[in-house]
């Protein structure tokens, strides 16, 4: 399956989102076992598309509904990370249950940089991927960081190109459907799937509802870095 949105380098808007669900769900019911993600061109996918209401609950609800439907999916969903993987493209490439990359891809979480809170799901699913540590190094700084450091850290299962991804995808795909499927609900019964304390509730309320959104919403339109205030 190909992300095709090539003006906005493969950018998730909802509609895009449930047409991956849709799919994801359709291959499924066709009788196969295995799946291949990846994006047209040389990015995997750049994030939410800035210009198409992602800042709308419709977007973050679609979203959501996409990620869970991979994960809780029986195929087993092999992301080809040709390029970068930015956001929410990044969290695609993390609900799926193995990550290919070529040589030229990166991932990046910038959410510092742009004053809105991650969902928790992302940032346990990360941690639970990467450990704690690296998890911090990714999400604090916001840096992009890169297929080999990546797959030093277990982000990036295999480095290879789209071939390698669709022989794997074709090699699990002989393997026990049944015991996949009981690894696959292991692994994603994960402390990503713990709902937030009131607490980070509140926290991630206002950061959403703050001023400091506004300013990076502006900042991006301007083409300019955001002067965070804390408000």
């Amino acid at each position: 399956m190909t992300l095709r949105n090539p003006e906005r380098r493969n950018a998730l808007n909802a509609e895009l989102c449930r047409g991956i669900q849709l799919a994801v769900e359709r291959v499924e019911h066709e009788g196969c076992r295995s799946l291949v993600i990846t994006g047209t061109g040389e990015v995997f996918c750049a994030g939410a598309d800035l210009t198409g209401g992602v800042f709308s609950s419709g977007f973050a609800n679609q979203n959501v509904a996409m990620l869970r439907t991979i994960e809780r999916s029986k195929l087993i969903i092999i992301a080809y990370v040709n390029g970068a993987a930015i956001g929410a493209g990044a969290q695609l490439a993390m609900a799926c249950d193995l990550r290919v990359a070529d040589d030229e891809a990166f991932f990046a979480l910038p959410v510092a940089k742009m004053g809105f809170a991650l969902d928790n799901w992302t940032v346990r699913r990360l941690e639970s991927l990467v450990g704690g540590g690296f998890a911090r190094t990714i999400l604090y700084t916001g840096d992009p960081f890169h297929v080999k450091e990546s797959a030093a850290h277990g982000l990036v299962n295999k480095v290879g190109n789209i071939d390698d991804a669709l022989a794997w995808a074709q090699e699990i795909a002989t393997y026990a459907p049944l015991t996949l499927h009981h690894l696959k609900l292991v692994f994603n019964n994960d402390l990503a799937q713990q709902q937030p304390t009131p607490m980070q509730a509140a926290a991630a309320k206002t950061a959403w509802i703050s001023e400091d959104l506004k300013e990076a919403r502006r900042a991006f339109a301007e083409g300019r870095r955001p002067r965070f205030r804390g408000i």
